[in-house]
């Protein structure tokens, strides 16, 4: 019985780091796919909003529109939370430690910068890549105080391996690890996915 409840405890707080955008836009999907901004602009008592997709949208117009709405309907004091994919957290693991997607041919096809290797990306690749200085362009115009900038997943799915074979104490150490660094601004990169979450 402890050695499931050590799996289950494990798999809770795991699918937490890596899905917590999943979450998040999974529920905003449901609540705000049946009614338009204006009727939601009458029911938020300045909680939350979510912006679901973020990572689907290509030019800085439709990000910051999407941005302006969902800041336009979420009451004073709100709170935002918007996801972002990381190039350079996907770049390291797909890229360079999985082998899913050829780094080479990626600078090839202009997909990747030959110099810096920051992300090109097109309506024809499956999400935005991102870097945490285009988030804080994108975000610059909006007169909104970030609260936090949070490496979702740090560096999780580099050791993906050696988090699934720790034991419940090394595990916890991780996370406890995790937590105290998930935002240090050195660290942001590493990350596959990021949450913006910020105050309207």
């Amino acid at each position: 019985m402890l050695a499931y409840q050590h799996i289950i405890t494990r798999m809770n707080w795991f699918f937490f780091l890596y899905y917590l955008y999943f979450f998040i836009f999974f529920f905003s999907f449901f609540f705000f796919k049946q009614k338009t901004a204006y009727e939601i602009s009458a029911c938020l008592v300045g909680s939350e909003m979510c912006i679901r997709d973020r990572y689907h949208l290509y030019t800085q117009d439709d990000k910051r529109r999407a941005l302006r709405e969902a800041i336009r309907v979420t009451k004073p004091g709100g709170v935002v939370f918007a996801a972002y994919v990381i190039s350079d957290g996907c770049l390291l693991d797909e890229g360079f430690r999985r082998g899913n997607i050829s780094v080479a041919e990626y600078v090839r096809d202009g997909l990747l910068d030959a110099r810096t290797f920051a992300a090109s990306s097109q309506p024809k690749d499956l999400f935005e890549l991102v870097r945490k200085e285009d988030v804080d362009e994108l975000m610059s115009v909006f007169p909104v105080t970030r609260l936090h900038y949070v490496a979702s997943d740090g560096c999780a799915l580099l050791l993906r391996d050696e988090i699934d074979a720790m034991d419940a104490d090394s595990f916890a150490l991780y996370l406890k690890y995790h937590f105290a660094t998930c935002e240090r601004a050195d660290l942001a990169g590493i990350t596959s996915h990021a949450v913006d979450i910020f105050r309207k």
